[in-house]
């Protein structure tokens, strides 16, 4: 394989830990120790902000083993065992957002319902079944039968 379609690869890996990592929660809530004050920054900016820098760290991170790799070789180029390095890397840095991704069950959509974790069986009385879900029509929202005020 090229070396440039790993890299994709590696990027890929390196975006999908940023998304669903367990540290993306930590990352979060020291952004106003890293991001500027004079920026106003809505909640979603935050988080879309703090998933990118888990993403970069990752990528940043996952590379050293690869540039160690280049340089005590004494290759000038990146080969294609360098950029396997830093795949392995990355696949080793994005164990717990793969497992956090395995556990819920449903790939990137995520878990339905409250079935988090708990695969085809959910324990009692924690899943709203939505086919038992009934609208009354003898009822208002309010709880009277409709007639009057």
């Amino acid at each position: 394989m090229q070396p440039q379609n790993i890299f994709v690869i590696v990027l890929s890996v390196c975006l999908l830990n940023g998304l669903l990592s367990p540290y993306l929660l930590v990352v979060y809530l020291i952004a106003p120790l890293w991001l500027p004050d004079y920026l106003p920054m809505p909640l979603e900016l935050r988080l879309y902000v703090s998933s990118l820098a888990l993403s970069t760290a990752t990528l940043f991170v996952s590379g050293v083993p690869a540039a160690l790799y280049e340089r005590l070789s004494g290759l000038g180029r990146p080969t294609s065992t360098a950029m396997y390095i830093w795949l392995v890397g990355a696949i080793v840095l994005s164990l717990p957002s793969l497992n956090r991704l395995n556990a819920s069950g449903s790939g990137l959509v995520g878990a339905k319902l409250g079935r988090s974790g708990h695969g085809k069986n959910p324990p009692p009385g924690r899943y709203i079944d939505p086919s038992r879900l009934r609208v009354r029509p003898d009822r208002d929202l309010d709880g009277d039968d409709g007639h009057g005020l």
